[in-house]
């Protein structure tokens, strides 16, 4: 029976961290590489993979090497690890880190352990740290190149950047640490596959010409809130981009925020990234898409400090508003390299325009700076000229990315699907497929944050587009 390595460490102890002890670390373990077969001191057992090389390293299953070769398994919960002990000394190994505590020590590695078909790897290395025991392979390892789809499997969200747990209040579902609101958000399994498959929907109903791309963006506190407030966005984002089908570019947004997230890339204030951050996901998208864009330091831009954000709203009335109040904020604002023109309409046919929202208006102090906030339908018009188009279905966390695309693409078209077909009471209607037959867009980015794709009303308004 197929089974993770978590799961099976997890179900030894049934949730209690007993370890035996005294065992001898003269153990010999063979690997099949062809068939998830190890023979652990003469015995033969059925494994949970087979051995592959990744990267130059050598990677073992963590939950067969470690138990054939006589550790005790657990988890360890408060460090999210697989715990495993023998001889007395207590290891942990994370997932997703390359980082190994073993014997009160901690080891860093090239390499991360990573999950691939589903079970908990680590590299050989890491293994060679933690036991002397001997290890033998018939025949050579698979070199594996890991599939888009497993594109966050080697990225890691460290400790570095958390927030010491002081001073933590929450008020009205906003938790304040410090001066810091955050949005505790987490992503359940189930969620993440009623967003993945709301996504491998929308893309059926695309022309094949159409490239769809998803885009789903952690919160502040997947970097920055405590340890003990840490929710695992990066394993809900995993499941989502696992279960996206082939027509589907799942983008990592979670490694370009963890690479610069000693730079502003959210608000303290408010429950949105900054477009500081939103433009390092971009890059990420282009990176993808295959075009240059320019570095931050190039764009000009105008800073205010006045910024105070949604959460003084979200938490009126209590002390936490108080606290958002207290502490504005640096609000940047990076305008275009190239000229660009915007209306927001009403409609999908783009004939009841009601405003003409710049792009970066640097007389806002507020997030609706970006595109002029959650508009119906925005179309931006600009100077350059390849003949690409954009469409970006989001709610207002792709404000700020939006704001970037108007670089790379001649025509931008922005979509808010809770403005549409009888959601919170706004019948006018949108076809995403008829509204691509019109404008003829060649990318479609759908870009969310967790609380809107694990809405199922979100969801819903989403798949109400191509209805």
């Amino acid at each position: 029976m197929k089974k993770t390595a978590i799961a099976s460490a997890a179900a030894i102890l049934a949730g209690a961290l007993y370890m035996p002890t005294a065992y001898m670390a003269d153990h010999e373990v063979t690997f099949s590489c062809t068939e998830n077969i190890m023979t652990a001191d003469g015995i033969s057992e059925t494994t949970a993979g087979t051995p592959f090389v990744y990267k130059y390293n050598t990677y073992v299953p963590v939950d067969d090497v470690l138990r054939g070769t006589g550790f005790s398994l657990g988890w360890d919960s408060s460090r999210s690890a697989v715990a495993a002990v023998r001889d007395d000394v207590y290891s942990y190994i994370g997932i997703n880190t390359k980082e190994l505590i073993s014997g009160g020590e901690s080891y860093t590695f090239d390499v991360p352990t990573i999950i691939y078909n589903d079970v908990l790897y680590m590299p050989l290395i890491m293994y060679a740290k933690m036991s002397d025991s001997d290890i033998y392979f018939e025949g050579t390892p698979e070199t594996v190149e890991l599939r888009r789809r497993d594109l966050l499997t080697d990225t890691v969200v460290t400790d570095e950047y958390r927030l010491p747990y002081q001073n933590v209040a929450t008020y009205k579902g906003v938790t304040i640490v410090g001066t810091m609101g955050m949005e505790l958000l987490s992503i359940p399994d189930s969620s993440a596959a009623a967003y993945a498959a709301t996504i491998n929907s929308v893309a059926a109903a695309m022309p094949e010409s159409v490239n769809v791309y998803n885009i789903a963006v952690p919160t502040s506190c997947e970097f920055y809130a405590p340890k003990q407030l840490y929710k695992n966005q990066l394993g809900g984002i995993r499941k989502i981009y696992a279960d996206l089908n082939e027509r589907v570019t799942p983008i990592n947004a979670v490694k370009p925020l963890m690479e610069h997230a000693a730079e502003k890339i959210y608000f303290s204030t408010d429950h949105h990234w900054t477009q500081r951050g939103a433009y390092y996901v971009y890059r990420a998208f282009a990176d993808v898409c295959g075009f240059d864009v320019p570095a931050l330091e190039s764009f000009d831009k105008k800073d205010s400090w006045s910024h105070v954000g949604s959460f003084a709203n979200f938490t009126s009335g209590t002390n936490g508003a108080a606290v958002m109040k207290s502490h504005p904020e640096l609000l940047e604002r990076f305008l275009p390299k190239v000229e660009c023109s915007g209306a927001a309409y009403t409609d999908m046919y783009m004939k009841n325009r009601y405003a003409t929202p710049p792009l970066v208006n640097t007389n806002s102090n507020t997030y609706v700076t970006f595109v002029g906030g959650d508009c119906p339908v925005t179309r931006y018009v600009t100077g350059t000229k390849n003949g690409r188009k954009i469409c970006i279905i989001k709610e207002s966390y792709g404000n700020a990315f939006a704001t970037w695309a108007v670089n790379n693409y001649e025509e931008v078209y922005i979509i808010d699907p809770r403005e549409f077909n009888g959601f919170n009471g706004h019948y006018a209607r949108f076809n995403l497929k008829e509204f691509q037959s019109l404008t003829h867009f060649d990318d479609l980015v759908i870009i969310n944050y967790p609380a809107s794709l694990c809405s199922s009303a979100y969801r819903g308004s989403i798949l109400n587009m191509i209805k």
